[in-house]
């Protein structure tokens, strides 16, 4: 996962809570249960335009 631009390493099991506002992206190859509180709002999603990702990203955008 990359959060705020930093990379956390995940494992099967991990649990991440990812506060308002903390741009996020996932990486790799994984599988995920999203749980959403309160619920998805697609007009609170947005995309960061540019590419200030960590070495090693693939995109070009974020999603907060």
């Amino acid at each position: 996962m990359v959060l705020d631009g930093d990379i956390i390493p995940i494992r099967p099991g991990h649990a991440i809570a990812i506060p308002p506002g903390v741009r996020h992206r996932a990486r790799g190859d994984l599988e995920l249960i999203n749980v959403v509180v309160p619920a998805f709002d697609p007009e609170d999603e947005y995309v960061v335009e540019g590419n200030d990702q960590p070495e090693g990203g693939a995109h070009d955008e974020d999603r907060i």
